[in-house]
């Protein structure tokens, strides 16, 4: 479950979307968690019993993740690399020295906020995982052609 909420955030630019869940518990709880949001994309994802909303919110794009309960179960959002917590920038910075940064997305699932940070140099694209506290591991790697 805890990479397929960024799977899901990173690709669904390329998905078609439905206006609305079937479950209006998801609908009502929605309504309940985002009032000022007027607008809102949604679709299954891959995990049965759990939707996707996709909409803009502060001048950020939003996924958030509703089981069909209504309960919310997780939600990410794109943020630029200056809103990081300053111990994520500084370890990232320091670390990854000479790699050009690209999309950073925000997680928070289970109580708990993770940091994604896409980085690229001329062999090597990363994608940087980081707990609030700047503890820094690869979540995914690849050689660049």
């Amino acid at each position: 479950m805890k990479s397929l909420l960024l799977a899901i955030a990173i690709t669904s630019a390329s998905f078609s979307f439905a206006s609305e869940p079937a479950n209006k518990k998801i609908i009502a709880a929605f309504k309940a968690d985002f009032s000022t949001v007027s607008s809102v994309n949604w679709k299954p994802t891959t995990e049965k019993g759990v939707y996707e909303g996709v909409f803009t919110l502060n001048e950020s794009e939003v996924h958030v993740f509703y089981n069909e309960d209504g309960e919310m179960i997780g939600s990410s959002r794109f943020i630029s690399f200056a809103q990081l917590p300053l111990l994520v920038q500084q370890a990232v910075t320091t670390k990854y020295q000479g790699y050009a940064k690209s999309t950073v997305i925000e997680r928070v699932q289970d109580g708990s906020t993770t940091y994604f940070v896409n980085l690229q140099n001329e062999k090597t694209s990363l994608m940087v995982a980081s707990s609030t506290d700047g503890q820094l591991s690869i979540f995914k790697k690849t050689r660049r052609k």
